[in-house]
């Protein structure tokens, strides 16, 4: 697990801040959403900040950081991020591809920029923001992955093609790559199915054959 780093975002001072609200920076200060498909829709690419229960925000990062290897975005993403958090050189080259973390004024609000990965389009986007829910019921020293990704009703109704995205199988083809969030394009979906939508993407000739690297770190 990384620590965080302190970013120079600061959440505003006359926000009460409840738990479970993306919040996006505009003109006059920040606008928080507690509908997820609506916050979605606006999520810029720059980052955004996430309010939880004081302290989570490291789980939260763990939990992403290690979804994130179990994936292994590194070889499924095309560009290396320009960092833009004041971090330390040692984890320079794990960041390049992962997504960056940062500590605010607030300790129930951190600053999340997602990697390159996640913003390639409206399924994965939606998706890194369910994963964002479920790392806030991410208990490192119990390592409780399992627990925690099950634990939020979007993934929880959808995870057989939660399994099979963890596995590898990141691109959606292309007759069924429809624009829509995950939750509408997998609920329901039979896992005959699923294996047709979700393909390994062009880059990567390999996936995941060992379903304990799914809940190991």
């Amino acid at each position: 697990m990384i620590a965080l780093e302190y970013t120079t975002k600061r959440f505003p001072e006359d926000v009460d801040i409840l738990a479970g609200k993306i919040g996006v920076e505009v003109e006059h200060g920040i606008e928080l959403y507690s509908h997820i498909p609506k916050a979605i829709t606006l999520l810029p690419a720059k980052g955004f900040f996430i309010t939880h229960d004081a302290y989570v925000g490291p789980q939260i990062e763990a939990f992403i950081h290690h979804t994130e290897d179990i994936i292994d975005i590194e070889s499924k993403t095309d560009e290396k991020e320009e960092m833009v958090l004041p971090l330390n050189p040692p984890i320079f080259e794990y960041l390049y591809k992962h997504s960056v973390f940062g500590m605010t004024n607030k300790r129930k609000a951190t600053w999340v920029e997602p990697s390159s990965f996640w913003l390639e389009s409206q399924y994965k986007k939606s998706l890194f923001v369910y994963l964002l829910y479920c790392g806030m019921r991410y208990v490192t020293q119990k390592n409780n992955y399992q627990e925690a990704l099950v634990g939020q009703q979007f993934v929880r109704q959808t995870i057989t093609a939660i399994k099979r995205f963890l596995f590898g199988f990141t691109k959606i083809s292309e007759e069924y790559d429809s624009g829509k969030h995950w939750y509408d394009l997998f609920i329901g979906v039979e896992e005959e199915l699923v294996k047709e939508m979700l393909i390994l993407p062009d880059c990567d000739e390999s996936y995941n054959s060992c379903i304990d690297a799914l809940w190991t770190p």
